[in-house]
């Protein structure tokens, strides 16, 4: 796992539309790097941020919190996996 690709991602996807192109752009580079252990991680990442836009964008403000939550979740745990190694 690559900590750099971790490194302009916020945790608490207060604005989601630039968390999803960071982590893509992120994405992109770590495929081109043969790094598919971070691609993997990245590519989750990506799809929760993707789901908390499409929340967001159906009027459900509220109801998306347990997506927003478990992104925050998965990137403090990247994180301190990262800072153990």
């Amino acid at each position: 796992m690559n900590k750099d690709y971790l490194v302009n991602i916020n945790e608490d996807l207060s604005n989601p539309r630039d968390a999803y192109s960071i982590i893509v752009d992120n994405l992109a580079h770590a495929l081109r790097a043969q790094d598919y252990v971070t691609a993997a991680f990245l590519a989750d990442l990506a799809f929760i941020a993707r789901a908390y836009m499409l929340c967001l964008s159906n009027g459900g403000d509220k109801s998306c919190d347990w997506l927003r939550r478990s992104f925050t979740v998965r990137v403090l745990i990247l994180r301190s996996r990262i800072n153990n190694y």
